[in-house]
């Protein structure tokens, strides 16, 4: 996707409590900016395969995995040795754009990062639209970033920096006066280094969901549902049955799709922690069966967090107890977040 050389794109600003649109003169292809706080970003390693589809299904393998959205859009930047990954909720932001009488497929989204000028190497606390970020760039990519919807104390930036491997020498002990940088007449982010807008959960063709779909957790179950129902190898079964009974075209076709998923399964194989849905049933079974649900779940290499709601208040010593008593379950804190209704939960899980 290309902006036009002469016409400026008119850009819409969607904030955390509401949309801010451009003028009527405004001319060009309309840009839809979003908040850093609408957003999360995180960086994977590139996997070492010169196929781009199969680099990609394997991102996306970690963003089922990361997102705590039903329906995620995301956003893909390469400089050939990492891949940092934008994402946020599709259906919330498709919803505001079409409030604001727009098509959104006629729109491009992205990341208010895309129109700040680009970082080199160290440290940067940037002024954002609600908020504030803090960014760590290594050779041109932005290698961590967090956002604070206040700037952040002297212990919140020393954990940020801690978090994001910045060496002692380019470290700060304070975060400072966030940095107001100047809006960029045009994105920095070009159309070909991205692989923009694509939602998973939905308009994916059927040799990726072969290879994708097994591995897609939902979050946010209530507790006590049966998940073993949300394991999705029957429709990976299912596919290969309707493409082995298909014209000769769709033989290869399926081919394609069951070497992809061979390669997904020995991809997550190569993963030292029990996966996802095997900690997710642990969890489950030890809450009580009154409407505790289990939102807000995030799980990347060993570190597990996610929140737990109670109708009728929840008890952090009771929780913490019980977790740790849960094979493989180390370093359990909780606290309560805005009522004793609402715990949050961060473990460790021990590699298996």
């Amino acid at each position: 996707m290309k902006f036009s050389t002469f016409l400026t794109p008119r850009i819409h600003r969607q904030r955390r409590d509401g949309v801010e649109s451009p003028g009527a003169g405004a001319s060009g292809r309309r840009l839809w900016v979003l908040s850093r706080a609408l957003c999360r970003y995180r960086v994977f390693p590139l996997l070492a395969d010169s196929n781009p589809a199969k680099r990609l299904a394997a991102i996306d393998l970690k963003i089922a995995e990361w997102s705590p959205w039903p329906e995620t859009a995301r956003l893909v930047y390469e400089d050939g040795k990492r891949i940092g990954v934008w994402i946020w909720d599709r259906a919330s932001v498709d919803a505001q754009i079409e409030a604001s009488g727009l098509r959104p497929e006629r729109v491009t989204v992205m990341p208010e990062t895309g129109l700040q000028p680009r970082g080199v190497d160290g440290l940067r606390h940037v002024k954002t639209l609600d908020g504030s970020e803090g960014q760590w760039w290594v050779d041109g990519l932005l290698a961590a970033s967090r956002w604070w919807p206040e700037p952040p104390d002297r212990a919140e930036w020393v954990r940020f920096q801690r978090a994001a491997g910045v060496p002692p020498e380019s470290s700060s002990e304070a975060a400072g006066e966030p940095e107001a940088l100047p809006e960029l007449a045009r994105p920095w982010l070009s159309a070909n280094a991205f692989r923009s807008g694509q939602t998973l959960g939905r308009r994916l063709a059927p040799a990726y969901w072969a290879l994708a779909a097994g591995y897609v957790l939902l979050i946010g179950v209530y507790a006590g549902q049966a998940i073993a129902d949300r394991i999705v190898l029957s429709r990976i079964e299912a596919e290969r049955a309707a493409a082995t009974a298909e014209a000769q075209p769709r033989i290869e076709e399926r081919a394609a799709a069951l070497r992809d998923l061979d390669a997904a399964a020995k991809l997550q194989a190569l993963s030292p922690y029990p996966s996802p849905l095997e900690i997710f049933v642990k969890i489950a079974d030890m809450l009580p069966r009154n409407g505790t649900k289990l939102t807000q779940w995030s799980f990347q290499t060993g570190e597990l967090e996610f929140t737990v709601v109670a109708p009728t208040g929840v008890e952090a010593p009771a929780y913490v107890k019980t977790l740790q008593n849960i094979p493989g379950f180390t370093n359990v804190s909780a606290e309560h977040v805005g009522s004793d209704k609402t715990l949050k939960v961060k473990l460790k899980v021990s590699p298996t």
